[in-house]
């Protein structure tokens, strides 16, 4: 999203954004919320959900940390690592690689948080490897990509009220997330 703000902004003066990436305890929703991205939609209520994109998570690390010390060959590889593992890495687990559970349960976590530009910036200074949805190599080709297949694929959806959705402001919103995660325009989101 902070990428395509710019853009969003320049086409839209009119409209503030207030964007809250922390995880919600119990609701994902709440009643002020024009719009949500979210993983988790068993308590939505009576709001609108589209599935917009799926994320597809991969390990990643800096070329100067692979050449210090050397790239994992396999999932199991990986205990011979420093992670850099996200705390919310509970949704959707059906969509992960079921040898994941087991290395971020036995893996020496260099880090554990729940900020994903901390995981960012840790793993672009070459701190530990990091689980990133495999669009990471767009916008930082600094990382590499270690392995060719995800290790997990979770779908992300669009939340909002039908009500708030007729709003011309919130539709706007609502198209450029939609145009942000096209999967004809963006392969990397595409199921």
């Amino acid at each position: 999203i902070a990428p395509r703000l710019p853009d969003f902004f320049r086409l839209n003066p009119d409209i503030t954004l207030s964007i809250d990436a922390g995880f919600w305890p119990d609701d994902p929703v709440r009643e002020e919320l024009d719009v949500s991205l979210q993983y988790d939609t068993t308590n939505v209520g009576d709001f609108v959900v589209q599935p917009v994109a799926t994320l597809h998570y991969a390990p990643f690390a800096t070329r100067p940390y692979l050449e210090l010390y050397g790239a994992p060959k396999s999932l199991a590889d990986l205990l011979r690592h420093r992670v850099i593992a996200h705390s919310a890495v509970r949704f959707q687990p059906d969509t992960w690689n079921p040898k994941i559970s087991a290395v971020r349960t036995l893996a020496d976590s260099a880090l554990d948080t729940n900020c994903s530009a901390t995981i960012i910036m840790a793993a672009q200074s070459g701190a530990a490897v990091a689980q990133l949805p495999t669009c990471a190599v767009r916008f930082m080709p600094d990382l590499v990509m270690l392995g060719e297949a995800p290790i997990a694929s979770p779908k992300l959806y669009l939340v909002y009220r039908a009500d708030v959705g007729r709003i011309v402001r919130v539709r706007r919103v609502i198209d450029w997330i939609k145009t942000m995660f096209d999967p004809q325009e963006n392969p990397w989101f595409r199921s």
